[in-house]
């Protein structure tokens, strides 16, 4: 429960710099959800750890101990790929000159990111109230990310209001289908999910590498 509290909060914290990274640039609100991903891989396997008698002996546990190496591993590789992420993104989302339609675009990410908000919190609130209460609590994680894969489609018509371009259009999509991923890989089964989730950061990878080699300016 320690261990829980404690990841929990700092992936709190990490959500609500996704949230407002959004108005900002979808690469970047990207890159956010795979350091939430990573530190999501990281907690479970400290919680790994309630599995194991007390005091903590691996003997006859080999199972719990592949599943504390699968998670940390995929935490670590997903980290390693996020830097080159990061060196590869670049800010062209709102590849737009000065002007109404930027400003207007920016205030219809911003919208987004609000209501984004205002959703986390109550999501929050009513976790935090189920264990108040002592009931069986809600992933928060699980379902928040499944608000932002509609939120990431939102923002992907959006941008075809103001970026009609077949480059944009698509480097958009398929961040959005990253995000999808993300969202599977949180329930699937053990290993599966770190598979699925060391994909999505290499697809996303691969787009921006491609989209930077030949669409960019």
């Amino acid at each position: 429960m320690a261990i829980n509290l404690a990841f929990s909060l700092v992936l709190a914290l990490e959500v609500i710099s996704l949230i407002f990274a959004l108005p900002k640039s979808m690469s970047k609100a990207l890159g956010k959800q795979f350091e939430i991903l990573a530190l999501i891989f990281l907690r479970n396997s400290f919680k790994e750890l309630a599995l194991l008698p007390e005091p903590i002996n691996i003997a006859g546990h080999y199972q719990i101990l592949w599943q504390i190496l699968a998670y940390g591993g995929g935490a670590v590789f997903i980290f390693a790929l996020l830097g080159v992420y990061l060196l590869l993104r670049k800010q062209l989302d709102d590849a737009l000159s000065s002007g109404p339609s930027l400003d207007r675009f920016i205030r219809a990410k911003r919208t987004v990111a609000f209501f984004m908000l205002i959703i986390f919190i109550c999501l929050g609130s009513y976790d935090a109230w189920l264990m108040v209460k002592g009931d069986s609590y809600f992933d928060f994680f699980h379902y928040f990310y499944t608000v932002l894969i509609f939120s990431d489609i939102l923002l992907v018509l959006i941008a075809q209001i103001f970026l009609p371009q077949f480059p944009a259009v698509f480097r958009n999509s398929g961040y959005a289908l990253a995000t999808l991923l993300i969202r599977l890989s949180l329930t699937a089964p053990v290993y599966y999910d770190v598979m699925i989730g060391i994909f999505s950061i290499s697809f996303a990878l691969v787009l921006t590498l491609v989209y930077n080699r030949f669409y960019s300016n």
